[in-house]
């Protein structure tokens, strides 16, 4: 987190499809997170209730 992306990816393949990936028009930031939107609030909902 907060690194480049060449030094994530490690390689310039990975960084190579990183950009590909970023520069996708079809690529929506909702449809990537809407996932672990929904993980979060299951974790919330499974925990609420304790100590509360």
């Amino acid at each position: 987190m907060g690194g480049s992306i060449p030094f994530a990816c490690q390689d310039w393949a990975n960084t190579k499809a990183a950009y590909r990936f970023f520069a996708n028009e079809r690529v929506e930031e909702a449809d990537i997170l809407c996932g672990h939107f929904a993980a979060t609030r299951t974790r919330y909902d499974d925990c609420t209730g304790f100590g509360a």
